[in-house]
């Protein structure tokens, strides 16, 4: 049965149909029987403060009661009846969508459960697995849902179709939900479920609270980008025409009316033009195509940095294609996404990657912070442009060398946990000493820097390389030295830390065993490998010495099978090798991804207690670190708050060496 709650008299309702006309204490007792409520909106847009709800759907699969906000008093009745029921669970399809809404007209739910979210968890790493609602009925309660008139629903009102689709969004949601419970309790995946369930809401919170971006200044940081991205493009040229002779096919041959100038007729960002002049400049472009496995040309940074000798015009290029991703990824992009109701910009992040951390877009997220050695008068800094509002400061926190800590705590390796706790800082110099003993010595850790710089910018490669499942070619590559020298760092590392090889040996042993990588133990976060039966099938295929014997013969006299089994080798070594850079990196991405997470929901329940919502805000999000705004006056207070409310989310995951929180106040985001 549907209860309608309406002034709009004129909708037709069937006498024998299922959807009756409803007073308000009928709906009222029926909401408030429920042990949980489920819960769904339909509205006129995407964007909270722009558009409106049509209507809310309350119930469960047996009752639901939809409401017409076209009424007011509705409004008001659906903030009373939450209210009233604010210690209860609310199930949503996509909870962060229904919660800005709610949130934009004063209503707040703590307790939520989303479907949406739930099936994430459940299938992370297989690809193709639908979670949307019509999807997730069919798998768990075989029953189709008619999405058809999904989208329209703002032209055609709340007829009595609208009504039928609005009410079944809610009538599914606890059944599917029983439906999860079930399987979260066999894969061990429940308290995963409940961290994202507890996140939801801080991060509709953020989106919601957005940040202030000071328009002027961003603008002339637009320009000042653009202009050191045109000055490349205008020394690329020029190499080109100075070469005009070699490469008389990139020369414009009809000439300007208005100008003698020569000009080019290249494009900088194709491919398919560049690719002919690297060659011809000596450089290997071939790569493994990632999807096929087969070899293409590449003029990719990571492929021509380390050739940068072969000729000048390789650095004029990455310097080119640097500015290029700075003007592409933080230009006018967030202009175009600055609220013309509140007049900040509201990001909009993604909660679950893979590993488990979360995107945003505009990519909010990777902008970088302020060089501590700038002088910052030269040139304007990207996160500069970020302002608070006045009469408010920003609090900027971010964890110390959390991954690193992350994996010492992990593997357990004595020289990082002896390090961390002694309270030494530059965790690269210390590493280098490890590699290279002979040649820094007895140097003091503070004088490693300066003196052997070349020895720590090695060891740095290889704290960030190898921690993220990289191997000595990775080194090589972020270094732009030869391979060699990259795996002779590799053995060196694991020589010096030899704790760390034992562990990534124990967690790819593991992936292959169990078929998912655990990537966090407190939580019991998975990723399960895609396909794993048939890379069994597969590696069992490729481990048998008969297979090698009939891939030679057919190799080597080119018979007819040995395509298809060159693709079965490429697919095998494609996959083992995804596997076990994975199965090192996740875990330490997916703690630390966690960890914020839990910090930001344990921050977001004290706002919300002190009833300072909107108040302080929380601006944004990035990998290790939390921004809050708030006024001048409480500053002080919340950094205390927000150091302890991270530093509390880092012991439940790092029992052995304490992760540290560094909050700093200040007018403008440059941490």
């Amino acid at each position: 049965m549907i209860y309608f709650l309406t002034n709009q008299r004129e909708i037709e309702i069937e006498s024998n149909s299922d959807i009756v006309l409803s007073d308000k204490q009928t709906a009222w007792d029926f909401i408030n029987s429920l042990d949980e409520i489920a819960v769904d909106t339909e509205t006129t847009g995407f964007d909270p403060y722009s558009c409106e709800m049509l209507s809310a759907q309350l119930g469960n699969e047996v009752h639901q009661v939809v409401l017409d906000l076209s009424d007011t008093h509705n409004h008001y009745f659906l903030k009373q009846v939450i209210e009233h029921n604010k210690d209860k669970v609310f199930l949503f399809q996509n909870a962060k969508f229904d919660l800005r809404f709610l949130m934009a007209k004063g209503i707040f739910i703590d307790r939520v459960y989303d479907t949406f979210l739930a099936e994430q968890v459940l299938y992370n790493g297989i690809k193709d697995h639908r979670k949307g609602l019509d999807a997730l009925a069919m798998r768990y309660l075989n029953e189709s849902l008619d999405k058809s008139i999904r989208g329209d629903i703002h032209k055609h009102g709340l007829t009595y179709e609208v009504i039928k689709y609005a009410a079944d969004d809610v009538r599914v949601l606890p059944g599917i939900k029983a439906k999860q419970k079930e399987r979260a309790l066999e894969k061990e995946l429940g308290k995963a479920i409940s961290l994202e369930n507890l996140f939801v809401v801080s991060l509709a919170y953020t989106e919601m609270c957005g940040i202030n971006l000071n328009l002027e200044d961003w603008e002339k940081k637009c320009k000042e980008d653009d202009a050191v991205m045109q000055s490349y493009i205008v020394k690329l040229d020029e190499w080109i025409l100075s070469r005009k002779d070699e490469y008389p096919e990139y020369i414009e041959n009809q000439l300007d009316l208005f100008s003698d100038e020569i000009k080019t007729r290249i494009n900088w960002n194709s491919q398919k033009q560049l690719i002919p002049i690297f060659k011809n400049l000596g450089l290997n472009l071939e790569v493994k195509d990632k999807v096929t496995g087969k070899l293409k040309d590449s003029i990719e940074d990571s492929v021509i940095r380390t050739q940068k000798d072969k000729s000048d015009l390789v650095k004029i290029y990455l310097d080119y294609t640097k500015s290029s991703k700075v003007v592409s990824t933080y230009g006018r992009n967030f202009i175009n996404n600055i609220s013309e109701v509140t007049g900040r910009v509201h990001t909009s992040f993604r909660q679950i990657l893979k590993t488990g951390r979360i995107s945003s877009s505009p990519n909010i997220q990777n902008i970088p912070a302020v060089p501590e050695d700038s002088e910052r008068t030269k040139e304007l800094y990207e996160r500069e442009c970020f302002i608070p509002e006045e009469g408010n400061v920003f609090i900027d926190s971010d964890y110390s060398s959390q991954e690193s800590v992350i994996l010492a705590n992990f593997s357990m390796e004595p020289k990082l946990i002896e390090f961390y706790n002694s309270g030494a800082s530059d965790l690269h110099s210390f590493v280098a000493k490890a590699l290279y003993p002979q040649e820094i010595g007895d140097t003091p850790m503070e004088d490693i820097k300066k003196k052997f710089k070349t020895l720590r910018q090695n060891a740095k490669a290889a704290n960030f390389a190898l921690a993220y499942g990289g191997t000595g070619d990775t080194i090589a590559k972020n270094l732009g030295v030869s391979k060699e020298v990259g795996i002779s760092v590799e053995k060196a590392f694991f020589q010096a830390f030899p704790a760390l090889k034992t562990y990534f040996d124990i967690g790819k042993k593991a992936a292959f065993d169990r078929g998912y990588i655990l990537v966090s133990k407190v939580s019991g976060r998975k990723v399960f490998i895609d396909q794993f039966d048939q890379f069994l099938e597969l590696s069992n295929e490729v481990d048998r010495k008969e297979f090698w014997d009939f891939y030679r013969e057919q190799k080597n006299n080119n018979g007819p099978y040995y395509e298809e089994l060159k693709s079965k080798v490429s697919k095998f070594f494609k996959t083992k090798g995804s596997m076990e850079r994975e199965s090192m990196n996740f875990p330490i991405q997916g703690c630390a991804g966690e960890q914020t997470k839990l910090a930001t929901a344990m921050l977001y329940k004290v706002i919300k207690d002190r009833n300072l919502l909107f108040t302080v805000k929380i601006v944004n999000l990035i990998h290790d670190e939390i921004l809050l705004e708030c006024p001048k006056d409480m500053a002080e207070e919340f950094a205390v708050i927000l150091k302890k409310c991270m530093e509390d989310a880092g012991s439940v995951y790092c029992k052995t060496v304490k992760l540290y929180a560094t909050p700093m106040i200040s007018s403008q985001w440059i941490h």
